[in-house]
Parts: structure tokens; sequence; C-alpha cells
């Protein structure tokens, strides 16, 4: 089963192609504009991390998938590992369009 946590830009999209998935337990969708603060990104997106495991039993792993232009990169797994959100986990990044 999947927990998908996604900018709530995104919502729209992300229900539509998840909605005949079964494996998909929830969405939780983060507040647009977050990475404009990474201090509050950080503290919301380890809650939404929480709320999701919370409803697993057993170990989860986590996949973050992420679409950030390539000077946002290194940061962005920096700000993953400084949340404590790499352990069990695995790092997509996507090469934006463009790059």
């Amino acid at each position: 089963m999947l927990s998908v946590i996604a900018c709530n830009v995104l919502e729209d999209e992300v229900r539509h192609l998840g909605a005949d998935l079964p494996h998909i337990r929830e969405f939780i969708f983060m507040p647009q504009g977050l990475h404009n603060e990474p201090i509050r990104l950080q503290r919301e997106l380890q809650a939404a991390v929480d709320r999701a495991e919370s409803t697993f039993t057993g170990e989860s792993r986590r996949l973050h998938y992420l679409s950030v232009p390539p000077s946002a990169a290194l940061p962005a797994v920096r700000l993953l590992g400084e949340a404590g959100l790499v352990e069990r986990a695995r790092v997509v990044m996507e090469k934006p369009f463009g790059t």
C-alpha cells in the first residue's frame, strides 16, 4: 500500500492518475510555496510522513520523487537528510525540461 504526499499544485493531476490504482491508500497534499520556507517545509513534510507511516503496520519504505531544477537538487536532498527522511528511502530525481 502507498501513501502519496505531493504539492497541492498537482492535486488534480495526482488524484486523476491515482484514481484507478488500488494500492494507493491515501493522498496527502502539502501547501504550495513551502520550498521558499525550508524550516516550515521540513516540519510539515515530517508531519505528513509521520501521519502516513502511522497507518502502516511493520516497516515502511520511502520513495522521494523530486522534480526540481538542477540548482535545487542538492539542497533538496540535504533538506530530506536534515529532516531525517532518508532512512529506508530512495530518491528519484526527474530531469526538468530545458536543462
